[in-house]
């Protein structure tokens, strides 16, 4: 049998006395448009970016580091500012495998990094991409 619960003396509370809504209130309250949760906050870009591990040397980080906040900004458009300077064969490639990642944002960064890798070598030491899984065959 259960045991029986002590007599609360709290006041009850009248579950129709809804508190009241203020200006405040609805700054926090989360709007819903067609029953989806609108984010708030900056939209998402038209493009993004890909992360990757690279290893550059310290003089380089240093010097990029020493103008302040945004040196990896800097560094990106440093490299845009070469392909613009260098265009042709390695620009069209890069163009196509940039093209390539946003289209499929799926893609293994590890194909993308060395992918980018190869374009730098010459051509007769150039290796072609092999997926890891193919490596030992």
């Amino acid at each position: 049998m259960k045991k029986k619960l002590p007599y609360s003396k709290d006041p009850l509370v009248d579950e129709d006395d809804a508190p009241e809504l203020s200006e405040a209130w609805f700054a926090e309250a989360n709007l819903y448009r067609g029953g989806v949760l609108v984010k708030r906050g900056r939209p998402p870009q038209a493009v993004t970016k890909v992360a990757v591990k690279l290893r550059l040397d310290r003089d380089i980080i240093a010097a990029f580091k020493v103008e302040g906040p945004g040196w990896q900004t800097r560094i990106n458009q440093a490299l845009r500012d070469w392909l613009v300077l260098h265009p042709g064969e390695q620009g069209a490639a890069i163009n196509s495998l940039e093209r390539a990642a946003l289209n499929k944002p799926d893609l293994p960064v590890n194909f993308v990094a060395e992918s980018l890798a190869s374009l730098g070598e010459p051509r007769e030491q150039a290796r072609p991409f092999v997926p890891r899984g193919s490596r030992g065959k």
